[in-house]
């Protein structure tokens, strides 16, 4: 199959993260809309895990969220809050940037 360019490619991606309950982690799952991004943009962020570029590259390429639900079981719409709220949490930060980065780079760890 021929590779096909797109002007502003998508793609949603299902995100594991791992979250610390008493003695041991419970794993909790949400979906986000990614815009791929070119490389010469990846390359001007610092995207190492404890990099606060990595929360602004992130900031930048995360187009959408859902299955998220607050304490009550409500649906979250999406927002800049809710983004926000995610970012601030590590374990949640840490999930986009490795399912990004995996689903970004698929083609290349299969061959």
């Amino acid at each position: 199959r021929m590779l096909k360019i797109e002007k502003e490619p998508k793609f949603w991606a299902e995100v594991l993260v791992q979250t610390p309950v008493d003695d041991g982690h419970r794993e909790d799952s949400f979906r986000v809309r990614f815009k791929v991004q070119s490389a010469e943009m990846v390359e001007k962020y610092d995207t190492r895990f404890g990099s606060p570029d990595l929360k602004d590259f992130l900031k930048a390429t995360v187009v959408d969220l859902t299955d998220i639900e607050d304490e009550n079981a409500n649906a979250l719409p999406y927002n800049d809050e809710l983004l926000d709220t995610l970012l601030g949490n590590y374990g949640a930060r840490l999930a986009m940037w490795n399912t990004y980065i995996t689903a970004v780079t698929k083609a290349r760890s299969g061959n």
